[in-house]
């Protein structure tokens, strides 16, 4: 079982990726889909004890959605005992931005 540093790292590389695919949706920074990737990189940023270097995404999924589900699913893996007192808030934003990516997102 990978590390609480290990699994806060790997949700990160998915929001990062899920933030870039949404910058680059609607071909142009102006749109929603670039403000909607602002707010990836907020709840990014947020996360505690990321390093700035993201582990690679194995296998990863192709829309925006997927790798916020994903993220969510790293999150998921850490036991609430052993992650960072706001772990559930973190994880609850992220539960958010999928719901929200799920009504618009597509292949």
């Amino acid at each position: 079982m990978p590390d609480v540093d290990d699994l806060l790292g790997l949700a990160a590389a998915h929001l990062a990726t899920a933030a870039h695919l949404a910058d680059h949706r609607d071909g142009t920074r102006d749109g929603a889909w670039a403000a909607f990737a602002g707010q990836i990189r907020l709840t990014a940023a947020g996360l505690p004890a990321v390093a700035p270097d993201t582990p690679a995404i194995p296998a990863a999924p192709g829309t925006v959605h997927g790798h916020l589900s994903a993220a969510l699913d790293a999150m998921d893996h850490i036991d609430p005992l052993d992650g960072p007192a706001d772990l559930q808030l973190w994880a609850w934003h992220i539960a958010e931005l999928a719901r929200l990516a799920q009504t618009t997102d597509r292949p």
